[in-house]
């Protein structure tokens, strides 16, 4: 674990050095970025993939089915405040579509079994 997290700082300390030093510009910064958290949809670890469509969100927040992943994600680490907030700007996106306004209610009703424990 300690030589992945080395090698990823490390890339990342190369990447900074290159912006810095105009080798690189944004957009070539973030599709790097990009392919290197694409690695994390493999991942069984959940917080990698919150990570990644947190930052897939910020790249292009029009996108309906990005909040609704991360929306999931979240309510399988067990956030449910993010959960429901992502939710919601799903179906800001998106009204039509009933499958999220059904996970919105789940969520809801898992946070209310939450809180009475």
């Amino acid at each position: 674990m300690f030589k992945m997290i080395y090698k990823t700082s490390f890339l990342y300390y190369v990447l900074a050095f290159m912006l810095l030093f105009k080798c690189i510009d944004f957009d070539m910064l973030h599709a790097l970025r990009l392919s290197l958290l694409m690695n994390y949809l493999r991942s069984p670890r959940i917080e990698y993939k919150i990570v990644l469509f947190d930052y897939l969100v910020h790249l292009n927040p029009k996108d309906d089915i990005l909040w609704f992943k991360l929306a999931q994600n979240e309510r399988l680490w067990g956030d449910y405040s993010n959960a429901i907030s992502a939710y919601k700007n799903a179906i800001l996106l998106n009204p039509r579509e009933k499958s999220y306004q059904d996970a919105l209610s789940y969520c809801y009703q898992l946070q209310r079994n939450n809180l009475r424990k």
